[in-house]
């Protein structure tokens, strides 16, 4: 889950509502060590995509994933000579 606030004040009681939904009423459980507060500056990384303050963009991982099997589709050699 992203959620995006405000203020740090905003993010810090939206994260305890959150968390409290999650837990109680949803019976789920929250890792601590993916849940954290940080500035839209600093920039986060979810579901493939990064969100900065003044941009957002795919991974560079996933781009050059996605590169990868677009060239093992489109293979530029189909064994078909010039002659022919």
């Amino acid at each position: 889950i992203l959620i995006l606030c405000g203020s740090r004040a905003g993010a810090e009681n939206a994260l305890r509502v959150a968390q409290s939904y999650l837990e109680g009423e949803l019976k789920l459980t929250v890792n601590a060590t993916k849940t954290h507060i940080v500035h839209s500056d600093e920039g986060v990384k979810f579901l493939g995509v990064v969100i900065h303050t003044n941009y957002t963009r795919i991974q560079d991982k996933k781009v050059v994933k996605l590169k990868q099997k677009l060239k093992a589709l489109t293979k530029r050699n189909r064994g078909i000579g010039l002659a022919a």
